[in-house]
C-alpha cells in the first residue's frame, strides 16, 4: 500500500511538473492594436511565416504580446531547407525554444509542407548577458535588408534569417540573406552577424554559426 502511494505522488508531481513547464501556457493573446513594420519589398515573406506559424502549431505576433517576444528563423537556400526558429519570450521571466525542421516545399493546401520536427528547450548561461546583447545589437530595430543603401546579394539560393519583434506597442518582421556575404564595412551586417553568433554561443547551438556564417 505505502508503495502505491508513493508511486501515485510521483506522478502527481511529474503530471504538475510537465504542466509547469508548458511554454505557452502563460501567454496571454489579445489585439494590442500595434504599430506594424513588415518589409514591403518583400510580402509574401510575411506570408511565408504566418505558414509556418500554422503548420508548426503556434500563434502568428500580428496582434502584439503582453510583454516581449522574439522569433528568430534559420533557413538554408533552396527546398528541400534546413530550418531553426528559436523562440524568445518573456512571461515575468525569459524563456526560450528551439524548433528544428525540414521545409520540403512552401505551400501545399494552404500550409507547408514540414518533417523531421523536432521541439526542445533552451537554457542560456545567463539570460541577462544573452538579452542584453541582442538589444545592444540592435535586433528590435534593425531595417530590412533590401531597405539597406548598397546592399547588393547575388548568391543563387541564399541562406537566410527572418526575425520577428512583438510587445504592445509594436510588430516588426525584417530579413537578412546571406548575411556572410555582405560588406564587412556595413553597420548592420556586423550587428546581424553578432546576432547569429550571440544565439549560437549562448544557447549552444553551433550549428546555426556554421551554416549561416562559416560557409
Amino acid at each position: 500500500m505505502k508503495g502505491i502511494f508513493i508511486l501515485l505522488m510521483l506522478v502527481l508531481l511529474f503530471t504538475c511538473g510537465c504542466k509547469s513547464d508548458n511554454f505557452w501556457e502563460s501567454d496571454k493573446l489579445k489585439d494590442y492594436h500595434v504599430n506594424v513594420d513588415t518589409p514591403m519589398q518583400k510580402p509574401n515573406a510575411v506570408d511565408f511565416i504566418n505558414q509556418l506559424n500554422k503548420s508548426l502549431g503556434i500563434y502568428s505576433l500580428h496582434s502584439g504580446f503582453d510583454s516581449a517576444q522574439i522569433r528568430i528563423w534559420f533557413f538554408t537556400g533552396g527546398l528541400p531547407s534546413q530550418c531553426n526558429l528559436i523562440v524568445l519570450k518573456n512571461n515575468g521571466e525569459w524563456k526560450a525554444n528551439y524548433f528544428h525542421f525540414i521545409l520540403k516545399d512552401y505551400i501545399v493546401n494552404d500550409t507547408a509542407v514540414l518533417r523531421d520536427l523536432s521541439i526542445r528547450r533552451l537554457y542560456p548561461r545567463d539570460w541577462s548577458m544573452l538579452m542584453g546583447a541582442l538589444f545592444e545589437n540592435n535586433i528590435k530595430n534593425l531595417p530590412d535588408c533590401y531597405n539597406l543603401k548598397g546592399y547588393n546579394m547575388n548568391v543563387p539560393n541564399p541562406d537566410g534569417c527572418q526575425i520577428e519583434y512583438s510587445d504592445k506597442k509594436i510588430y516588426r518582421h525584417y530579413t537578412y540573406l546571406a548575411p556572410n556575404y555582405f560588406d564587412s564595412h556595413m553597420l548592420e551586417q556586423r550587428q546581424i552577424q553578432n546576432i547569429i553568433l550571440i544565439i549560437s554561443n549562448e544557447l549552444s547551438l553551433p550549428q546555426i554559426k556554421k551554416r549561416m556564417l562559416d560557409q
